[in-house]
């Protein structure tokens, strides 16, 4: 079989053990552990788990009790593309709605919107007008929403 073809085969196998902090470190499982926790049968885990590591994608180490098993460089080299085409799906801006009443502040908005003004920039992609608009947020799931920013 063509490492390609390994590599998208075992994925899921390979993101539940970067799940499991194999990307950085040794992790000890079973492979009827890893069959529990991926769905797959244990004869396929077990299968899988030599394939990967003939291909250079891990090592393991066998133990008494199971096996220690980390991600190599080549296998994080061809995870890298896949993280590269997704990225910008995850990056894109993501648009927050929610809904409240105006209401008059005291004035002293300025001053605050100069404080936080940084983490407005970050978490809304902007510089914002350095006055205010006061919103009494009304929903209880509105609340949630803007908790989030």
């Amino acid at each position: 079989m063509e490492r390609r073809q390994v590599f998208w085969r075992y994925l899921p196998l390979v993101l539940k053990l970067i799940e499991m902090g194999a990307w950085r470190d040794w992790v000890h499982t079973t492979t009827v552990d890893l069959a529990s926790k991926t769905r797959l049968p244990q004869q396929t885990v077990s299968r899988a788990l030599k394939v990967l590591e003939n291909i250079g994608f891990i090592e393991r180490r066998k133990t008494g009790r199971g096996v220690r098993v980390r991600l190599t460089e080549k296998c994080l080299g061809a995870l890298r593309p896949v993280y590269e085409r997704l990225l910008p799906v995850f990056e894109e801006f993501k648009t927050l709605r929610f809904s409240g009443i105006v209401t008059s502040g005291f004035g002293d908005g300025v001053h605050y919107v100069q404080v936080y003004m940084e983490r407005f920039e970050e978490k809304l992609g902007f510089r914002p007008y350095p006055g205010t608009l006061n919103l009494r947020i009304v929903d209880r799931e509105d609340l949630k929403t803007v908790f989030t920013i």
